[in-house]
């Protein structure tokens, strides 16, 4: 009977044991498992504690790493984890040499560092793989003090799609390189380089885009004031619905070779060359604008321009030309094409205001039954007379003009000093109760 029992507690503890074997193995496999997890190399931004530099690694030391706080890097358009914590603070970011690791490629720059206003210096940027990047907007927007050489020429874009406002607001940015970009697959770069006003050399000739599309182009180099040339002959810009704005107070561009551009789907192009105050020369006769909406401000203030060849252009959809030539100072021949007759244009406001130089203008081929304002207050923001302040103009051929729903005419030829001649037609007829005052105020000859 002993051994009987014996036996069972033998029994018993052959079991516990191999119970006890299998528990500890599990143990030790879980163990290694959780020791193997956290050896595991990721990617991360660090912010030291002085909040001053911003770190970017690829290892395995974002928990145990001491001096900063670590913020993992996010895929898609949300908002960078650091950015609230840094953006005010950061003087210089660095990527470090884990960063650049073959097997470490983010897939989106989302704005990284926007609004980092007080960032100054970047290093290893070339650490850095953009290979499955697919979001570039906003990345360095902002950056008032970034005044390096930004030299991003080893950037792959090939899958990017987004670049608005990449480096919008770079103001103190001299000098970028993005040489080899291709952008094949970009559909946005609107507003990618607006404001950076001291940027004097850009190299953008390798830029292919065919699938640019709807407002892509706009504001893109607006207010870039350093700019004296632009190569964009490899543009593509079939899918593009606006161009507004896109040259705008690009002070310094001495000339613009636009003839490879297609417009033919574009509907605004307004402001596009406004405030190009040393613009000499405009290569845009080739523009197809049979879909152009509005014309408003798109010459505005190209004081140096001095003959403008629109010899393809078609107005046929536009909608309004106010201020299309306001303030063209050094302006003395406009080539119109037979095709730009108006006819369903409502707005001519200061269409050919200030245009200090212009002595012949022959508009015989407009039809402006539709026009209902040709006039208004000087120095208003509404706009003024359309022709007001010609000082040179003699000679003025209006002989298909339809003012018979043109509710305000006020100061349409004044200021035109030289004037002798105004052909108009027989039936010209005014709107009743329209306003015409001051219409030929300093009309002297």
């Amino acid at each position: 009977m002993k051994n009987y029992h014996f036996l069972q507690i033998l029994h018993l503890w052959g079991k516990l044991k191999h119970s006890l074997i299998c528990l500890l193995a599990v143990f030790l496999s879980f163990s290694y498992v959780g020791k193997a997890a956290a050896a595991t190399d990721q990617a991360y931004a660090f912010l030291s504690d002085d909040k001053k530099t911003l770190t970017f690694y690829y290892d395995d030391q974002k928990d145990s790493r001491t001096g900063g706080t670590p913020f993992s890097l996010y895929t898609g358009t949300n908002t960078p984890s650091w950015l609230s914590s840094a953006k005010s603070t950061v003087e210089k970011v660095v990527f470090a040499d884990t960063f650049g690791n073959d097997d470490n490629k983010p897939k989106s720059c989302y704005m990284w560092f926007s609004s980092f206003e007080n960032l100054e210096d970047i290093v290893g940027i070339a650490n850095l793989h953009t290979d499955n990047v697919i979001y570039m907007s906003q990345m360095f927007y902002g950056c008032k003090k970034l005044t390096t050489n930004l030299d991003l020429s080893t950037f792959n874009t090939a899958s990017v799609t987004s670049m608005n406002s990449m480096f919008g607001d770079c103001e103190k940015l001299t000098d970028l390189n993005v040489s080899g970009w291709a952008n094949s697959q970009v559909t946005s770069m609107n507003s990618m380089f607006k404001n950076c006003k001291a940027l004097k050399n850009l190299n953008i000739s390798g830029f292919k885009t065919p699938s640019i599309k709807d407002a892509g182009l706009s504001q893109m180099f607006q207010s870039c004031e350093a700019l004296t040339d632009l190569d964009l002959s490899e543009f593509n810009t079939s899918q593009c619905t606006s161009m507004s704005n896109m040259f705008r107070f690009c002070d310094n561009l001495k000339t613009l070779n636009l003839t490879g551009f297609n417009t033919a789907n574009v509907t605004n192009m307004s402001y596009m060359f406004a405030s190009c105050r040393s613009l000499k020369e405009i290569k845009c006769s080739s523009f197809d604008t049979k879909k152009v909406t509005t014309f408003e401000g798109m010459f505005v203030g190209c004081k140096a321009v001095q003959k403008l060849d629109l010899s393809n252009f078609n107005s046929t959809c536009a909608q309004t030309l106010k201020a299309m030539f306001e303030d063209c100072d050094a302006l003395t021949e406009i080539k119109f094409s037979s095709d730009f007759t108006a006819e369903n244009v409502t707005d001519m406001r200061s269409m050919f205001y200030s245009c200090n130089s212009l002595t012949y203008l022959d508009l015989s081929h407009f039809k402006t039954s539709s026009v209902q304002n040709m006039g208004g207050v000087p120095n208003s923001s509404e706009g003024s007379g359309m022709f007001r302040g010609c000082e040179n103009l003699v000679w003025l051929d209006l002989s298909n003009f339809d003012v018979s729903n043109v509710g305000d005419m006020r100061y349409i030829f004044s200021d035109c000093g030289k004037l002798t001649t105004i052909f108009v037609s027989a039936d010209w007829t005014f709107a009743l109760g329209g306003r015409f005052n001051y219409f030929f105020t300093n009309c002297k000859k």
